[in-house]
């Protein structure tokens, strides 16, 4: 959240702009879809519990002898117990209803796993037929794909007895495909006449031909190879001692990389095979069934297939009642017992036919449903196959909320939501996702504010996200980087309420310390918990409670000073310039702090060491230590690190000469404590380096060049003011140089461009934090009251 400038600790946050809370959800086009797919879906469900009551109290209940015992009756029991089972599995059994019944995940693209289910299928169902047995055939192809669906669908309590038999089926099956192409190949000419039931075909000339058999020997050689092939690459699979001694040689490597490759063209080959054994008019019929069992493995669940079934069902029923001559109105026999019965067919049917439609369209639609998925994946920003489980999830969670509750009720779905809904949850899994897709929504201005807007609110996400940084499982150690990444990406007043609320968390320091304490803590996630140190203590409270938790304050000096380790990467290089910055800022004001850092042996020395080095990473959060260790810790500091002080002035002056903006801030505000600390050894490095003059003008030119405060260096003004003050104070002569370079006037132009910014330390947005103890007009009377006392000795002294 914070943008620090060269090791500073100051933290600048843009202000919301106006507009941001008006621009359109990224998600409202992917909502509006699922809507309308639910609706379908839900007015479909309407429409089959009315036809479920009209057949139950109608139908079957007052016409249960007149209907037609051949048809109608058996449609409306059949149709009954269909929605029945469609009822009962909606509200006990979701798995059940997921299965079966819905319309989300109703298509799946087929993909190469499938491919093998679909020789298998097709190879079956041709040898069925050879047998002359259609029914069979179609019997057996539609309970295979039934437990195909049943196998995608397992939950959890079958799982470990279904994945040995999962391993098996992948392992042998591609073989059994190739061995069941036996029967077409032998029989492709007996084919022909089990369909036909002739042995000859009538050309259109009147000839007799029989039909020639393909089985030659090229045909034979292709089918050898295929077997070959797929054997091969079904032994190399296998886990005994000798396979495994071949698999680990070169030869075995390449088989296992190109064994899918190759087990995928035999398929593909295999399918070819069996279109190209069937002669004549009925290798279309063989295209056209292996289309269709495509279509049916292809299916997600049994919505699809079962919709159809409604719509052709109720179809031909509507058909026959319909027409001018049907058994009920040709029939006279107890004309009172049938009255209305038609109509009320009618009815009925139209209802189950107008539900199916509604199912097919529905189906239809989620087909469709990756073009506003694919297109909420470009608008929201999110990137690689992450961003794209994010919006099949949100799809989920947005088609549940839909069909829940009452139809044109609001529905909050949106990203923000799905993102609190997920860390909320019981599944680890949930809580990744929940604050990975958080991370992705506040790089976002657009998503961002809507989501802080809600956080501020949700007492119960912003704990859910601090009691994360307390797992030390290490299957979660993914969940806590990012639960630690969401505490620092804060910003603006909102980011001020959040940082409040989650400073109030009794177990927040302690779990930040466990995870520096952690030996075992990845650096980036060392890195984070520092950061997030460093932006709470920006509340004067919350600074003093870690202030004196000083296992926190030693662990953050351990990160910061250790710098002999081997930095093999950005984050290693990066952990103690963070770990510095909130040293920094827990340093600032803090009396008690800046006690507990001077326990660290020759710590001074060390950060003198720091700037002497001039590393960006470390010499500006070095100086703003050894800084606060002189405003706060004055009297603490032994004659060792006052002269270790004086050795780094001549640094901190020359740089002085050159820096601009923060840096200067930071420079200024040491080199004016140390003024206050040590005067002498400092007025003797000016006349040493005979740099009075030159300081003195660079002092009033940077007051004079910044009399317009800025967010990220707010207090330059005031650093430069105290440095003044405290040279005069030290030796009354340096009013002489600032009143040669125009001071008082310089102050004039100060006093009437005096800012409320300038009484504080920090600016977050539009806020200001940290008082400062003196107002910055105080400074400048004091300035000028000293310089006054000046002219005025320089009077009495020429009369």
């Amino acid at each position: 959240m914070a943008d620090i400038v060269d090791g500073e600790h100051r933290v600048q946050i843009a202000a919301k702009s106006d507009g941001q809370g008006k621009a359109a959800a990224p998600e409202k086009w992917l909502n509006c879809f699922v809507r309308i797919v639910a609706l379908i879906e839900r007015v479909g469900n309407a429409l089959g519990t009315l036809a479920f009551t009209w057949a139950t109290v109608v139908l079957l209940g007052g016409y249960p002898t007149a209907l037609r015992p051949q048809d109608d009756f058996w449609y409306a029991t059949a149709i009954v117990f269909l929605e029945a089972a469609r009822m009962f599995s909606g509200s006990n059994n979701r798995p059940d209803y997921q299965l079966f019944f819905r319309t989300r995940g109703a298509f799946r693209p087929p993909g190469w796993n499938r491919l093998v289910a679909i020789v298998c299928i097709s190879d079956v169902s041709v040898f069925l037929t050879l047998q002359k047995k259609i029914v069979m055939a179609y019997v057996v192809v539609y309970a295979m794909v039934i437990l195909l669906a049943l196998g995608q669908n397992t939950t959890a309590e079958f799982q470990p007895l279904y994945k040995p038999l999962r391993r098996a089926m992948s392992l042998w099956s591609p073989l059994a495909a190739i061995l069941l192409l036996t029967p077409a190949m032998q029989n492709s000419r007996e084919f022909i006449i089990n369909i036909t039931g002739e042995r000859e075909i009538i050309t259109r000339k009147g000839e007799i031909n029989v039909i020639p058999s393909r089985s030659t020997v090229a045909k034979w050689t292709v089918f050898v190879l295929l077997l070959v092939a797929v054997l091969v690459v079904t032994i190399s699979r296998l886990r005994f001692p000798k396979i495994n001694k071949l698999v680990d040689s070169a030869l075995g490597r390449n088989l296992l990389v190109w064994g899918r490759a190759i087990q995928n063209m035999c398929m593909l080959a295999a399918l070819v095979m069996l279109v190209l054994t069937i002669d004549g008019p009925f290798r279309y019929e063989i295209i056209l069934e292996l289309v269709g069992v495509t279509v049916i493995v292809s299916a997600g669940n049994f919505q699809l297939p079962v919709a159809v079934s409604r719509a052709q069902w109720a179809g031909v029923a509507l058909k026959h009642l319909t027409m001018p001559h049907n058994d009920y109105s040709e029939n006279k026999e107890n004309p009172d017992s049938k009255t209305n019965l038609v109509p009320s067919l009618i009815i009925f049917y139209g209802m189950v036919m107008a539900q199916g439609i509604l199912y097919i369209v529905a189906c239809i639609l989620e087909i469709l449903s990756f073009i506003p998925r694919r297109s909420l994946v470009r608008h929201a920003g999110f990137g690689g196959q992450l961003g794209v489980e994010y919006v099949n999830m949100y799809y989920a969670y947005a088609f549940e909320k839909c069909m829940g509750g009452a139809v044109f009720a609001p529905k909050k779905t949106s990203l923000s939501n799905f993102a609190m809904d997920s860390l909320n949850s019981d599944s680890p899994k949930n809580h990744l996702y929940g604050v990975q897709l958080m991370h992705s929504l506040l790089k976002k201005e657009t998503t961002k504010v809507r989501l802080l807007e809600k956080l501020t609110i949700s007492t119960k996400t912003m704990t859910r996200i601090i009691s994360m940084l307390g797992w030390t499982t290490p299957n979660y150690m993914t969940v806590r980087l990012y639960a630690a990444k969401r505490l620092t990406s804060i910003g603006g007043e909102i980011g001020i309420t959040l940082r409040y609320k989650i400073s109030k968390h009794p177990f927040l320091l302690r779990n930040l310390a466990e995870i520096l304490g952690n030996n075992n803590s990845d650096q980036e996630l060392s890195k984070i918990v520092a950061r997030i140190l460093r932006n709470l203590a920006i509340d004067g409270d919350t600074r003093k409670k870690i202030g004196h938790m000083q296992l926190l304050i030693t662990r953050l000096m351990k990160s910061f000073l250790n710098l002999d380790r081997t930095s093999s990467t950005k984050v290693d290089c990066l952990l103690p310039k963070v770990a510095g910055q909130a040293l920094a800022m827990l340093a600032t004001d803090n009396v008690h702090s800046c006690l507990v850092m001077l326990k660290e042996p020759e710590f001074i020395n060390k950060l003198k060491n720091m700037i002497l080095i001039n590393d960006e990473k470390y010499t500006y959060v070095a100086t703003s230590l050894v800084r606060s260790m002189c405003q706060h810790a004055r009297a603490k500091l032994t004659e060792s690190d006052l002269k270790e002080l004086s050795h780094t002035l001549p640094e901190v002056l020359e740089r002085i000469m050159e820096a601009e903006g923060a840096e200067l801030e930071i420079l200024i505000g040491l080199s004016s404590q140390i003024c206050r600390v040590i005067p002498e050894e400092f007025s003797q490095e000016l006349e040493h380096g005979q740099i009075k003059r030159r300081f003195v003008k660079r002092l009033v030119d940077a007051l004079n060049t910044n009399m317009k405060p800025f967010a990220h260096c707010p207090g330059i003004r005031r650093v430069i003011l105290e440095q003044s003050i405290y040279m005069m104070e030290c030796n009354s002569r340096y009013a002489i140089y600032f009143d040669e370079f125009r001071m008082m006037d310089t102050l004039t132009m100060v006093e009437v461009t005096l800012s409320r910014a300038e009484n504080y330390i920090v600016i977050l947005g539009d806020a200001g934090f940290m008082d400062c103890s003196t107002p910055l007009f105080a400074l400048v009377d004091r300035a000028r009251e000293l310089m006054g006392r000046q002219w005025l000795q320089g009077i009495t002294s020429a009369n």
